[in-house]
């Protein structure tokens, strides 16, 4: 015998869209932790390479930045339309948010999405300073050799 009225028992899964709902703050977050990694790599195989060697080669040695930028790039793309099927759902249902407990896409998913458009620029940027700084380390090294 079933004590509650039909439809009033609530659904304890969420749909599939409503996973989704922080995947653009969780690639953003990957990004930084991304970012924080690959530039520590970065200055360990500086700080080796310029204790061991004489002759170095400023390419390899800021290989693990520019992966990190590659990798923290596509992350950072892949964050805009990584909450679409939720904003949709919203959307869809003429709410800003679904649930207590999901995000609003007014409040946290789209200026989560600009910020990770400002992202991609301030990326952009570090990536073409990286480039130059080597440059400028492989043509100094190259004058003095």
């Amino acid at each position: 015998m079933d004590l509650l009225p039909d439809g009033s028992q609530e659904s304890f899964i969420d749909s599939r869209e409503e996973r989704t709902a922080r995947r653009t703050q969780h690639l953003l977050l990957a990004v930084k932790l991304a970012l924080a990694f690959t530039h520590g790599a970065l200055i360990v195989s500086v700080s080796l390479a310029l204790g061991w060697e004489h002759q170095i080669d400023w390419w390899k040695v800021f290989t693990p930045a520019w992966l990190g930028d590659a990798i923290c790039m596509v992350f950072i793309v892949l964050s805009w339309f990584a909450s679409v099927p939720y904003i949709k759902l919203c959307l869809s249902e003429h709410q800003a948010r679904l649930g207590d407990h999901n995000p609003s896409i007014l409040t946290d998913i789209l200026p989560s999405i600009f910020m990770g458009i400002l992202s991609l620029f301030f990326m952009i940027f570090a990536l073409v300073s990286e480039i130059l700084l080597c440059s400028y380390l492989d043509r100094l090294q190259n004058r003095q050799a």
